[in-house]
């Protein structure tokens, strides 16, 4: 399977991209994320850093994955990361935070 990226995507030199993932325009890959064989990322998009995505998994425009934590005195030092299973469907302005541990 073929990726296909689309050219304004900004992706991270170190994230781990999967057979057959397709990103879209503006889409947003950070350093550390792993994205699953066939995963789709919609323009507009943002995958935060160490991420990990299965197969199969669909995040549609203007959500973000992986982001801090929305606690009043999270660490930012602190390194944690999101794990989604394969097949998930993350509709257009999704957010989905980092654990705080």
């Amino acid at each position: 399977m073929a990726m296909a990226i689309h050219p304004t995507a900004i992706i991270a030199e170190d994230a781990e991209l999967g057979a057959g993932v397709e990103i879209g325009a503006y889409a947003i890959v950070e350093t550390g994320v792993r994205l699953g064989e066939g995963c789709k990322l919609a323009s507009h998009a943002i995958v935060r850093a160490n991420s990990r995505l299965g197969e199969g998994v669909l995040v549609d425009s203007f959500a973000v994955i992986g982001g801090e934590p929305q606690m009043n005195g999270f660490d930012p030092e602190t390194f944690s990361s999101v794990v989604i299973g394969a097949g998930t469907r993350i509709r257009a302005g999704v957010t989905v935070h980092r654990s705080i541990r």
